[in-house]
């Protein structure tokens, strides 16, 4: 997709630069600063779906991706997509004290807490769309279908990418922020904080790492029991194709950010 030029990763660049000019600039600067933030913040959630944000958008937003095509209801979890926009606006909160910023922010993760999954965390997309988002089992929904339909909804946490645990970070900086706001909005977002926080210590295996991805459902710490590090003494020289989604993970930094 060589024609998107607009990414939201630059985007995050020029915002938090910008706040970080504020803080120590001369008084021109400072002005130029808080307009940039301003320019972007409006043009940002003008091109948002429900508060949430992909990675690229062609000038004529015709087309939207983040790591693979997107449609315009929906956005992406993944870096650098919702929850390092949420970010950015919180950063600009901080540097100017507006309310704009905040409310951006605030507007991202509540976007994240409604496409909360009822295993605790997130896919790697969230789509609005009513005909989409029942192929997702969410936490919302729990209660409201049959075991029966739920089964058959996508419902994994993934770790991987720093997916989930973006969309933590993000929730638990806003959460810093509203405190105990009787707001529907920031009620639901300390309420996705808490759970996912709830199922980020239920999925951790007992050496202490973190799995892939995760259905929510405990595991027999059994099946991955605590041993030292070795090599087997025999192992196969091509990929044998087995679902390694369940066992501990260190690539994609998956242990540090979890």
């Amino acid at each position: 997709m060589k024609s998107l030029r607009l990414t939201v990763s630059a985007t995050c660049l020029a915002m938090t630069a910008a706040a970080t000019s504020l803080t120590a600039a001369e008084d021109a600067l400072a002005k130029d600063a808080r307009a940039t933030m301003e320019k972007a913040t409006a043009f940002m959630r003008s091109i948002a779906a429900e508060g949430g944000y992909l990675w690229r958008y062609s000038p004529d937003l015709k087309e939207r991706a983040g790591e693979n095509v997107a449609t315009p209801t929906q956005i992406w979890v993944q870096p650098p997509g919702t929850p390092s926009m949420g970010l950015a606006f919180l950063r600009a909160h901080a540097a100017t004290g507006e309310a704009r910023y905040l409310d951006a922010a605030r507007a991202a993760a509540d976007a994240l807490a409604v496409g909360q999954l009822e295993s605790g965390g997130w896919d790697y997309v969230v789509d609005f769309d009513p005909a989409q988002s029942v192929k997702w089992y969410r936490r919302s929904d729990v209660g409201k279908v049959s075991a029966a339909d739920a089964a058959k909804r996508r419902n994994v946490t993934t770790f991987d990418d720093d997916n989930t645990q973006s969309a933590i970070r993000l929730l638990l900086a806003v959460g810093d922020v509203i405190k105990d706001s009787a707001d529907p909005r920031d009620v639901r977002i300390r309420g996705a904080r808490d759970y996912a926080l709830t199922k980020l210590l239920a999925a951790q295996r007992a050496n202490g790492g973190w799995p892939q991805r995760w259905t929510g459902m405990p595991v027999d710490p059994k099946e991955y029991p605590v041993q030292p590090a070795r090599f087997p003494a025999n192992y196969p020289r091509e990929y044998p194709k087995l679902n390694y989604n369940g066992y501990y993970t260190l690539n994609d930094n998956t242990h540090r950010t979890a």
